[in-house]
């Protein structure tokens, strides 16, 4: 990259939301098989690239297992580990609708979710898995 050059959208640090981990962990859930990232981007109700972007960060994570096929496309199955995730952001979640209020969140947990979302990129950026970059 030159001095110059702006990333696209695409190539800039995803930005961390655990609502959309939680979101795209309960779409998983339900499937009893792997299923492929076209229906699981309109249950999850992201777009392709984000959800894409997403998958990547959480297979890294060993959440999500994630197979590419390039005749089949692809599928998608939440994992082991990403079932235990899914029970502790659901709580998360819980906590924090308590503490909004159904308002928006407060600048305190907004920081706070910010910090371990910056924790939770940092860990899977120093894992020693790897993943193939697009």
């Amino acid at each position: 990259m030159s001095p110059s050059h702006t990333p696209s959208r695409a190539e800039a640090p995803l930005r961390l939301d655990l609502f959309v981990v939680t979101r795209i962990l309960d779409s998983l859930e339900g499937s009893l098989k792997p299923i492929c990232p076209t229906k699981l981007q309109r249950a999850s109700g992201l777009n392709y690239t984000r959800l894409s972007r997403y998958l990547k960060l959480l297979a890294r994570a060993g959440l999500v297992g994630l197979e590419v096929d390039e005749q089949a496309g692809g599928r998608v199955w939440m994992t082991e580990r990403g079932k235990d995730a899914l029970g502790i952001l659901r709580s998360g979640v819980r906590i924090l609708g308590e503490i909004q209020g159904g308002a928006t969140l407060d600048e305190t947990a907004d920081r706070a979710l910010a910090d371990l979302a910056a924790g939770l990129e940092a860990r899977v950026a120093t894992s020693a898995l790897s993943w193939p970059r697009a």
